[in-house]
């Protein structure tokens, strides 16, 4: 799953995951909007889920909304105590 990330800047990722009941794979799946602390610290169960939605109910992320999750992003107390 980590090798399918695109990098939308400031340590935040998007990951494509494949939804098996929908028989698409990875393209045709869902798309989780996540911070890299998730990705490196996975292990110890940390995982801050930004946004998740569903590639065919939708197309990409705007930039604004990426924006916008990088602030809340900075917000969050715990956010740089794993990295």
């Amino acid at each position: 799953m980590i090798e399918m990330r695109t990098d939308l800047g400031d340590g935040i990722h998007k990951v494509r995951v494949a939804i098996s009941s929908k028989n698409k794979g990875k393209s045709g799946g869902a798309r989780i909007i996540t911070d890299i602390t998730a990705i490196l610290s996975l292990e110890k169960g940390v995982i801050t889920l930004l946004y998740i939605y569903d590639k065919s109910e939708r197309g990409n992320i705007s930039d604004k909304e990426i924006d916008e999750l990088k602030k809340i992003l900075k917000e969050i107390p715990s956010n740089n105590s794993y990295k």
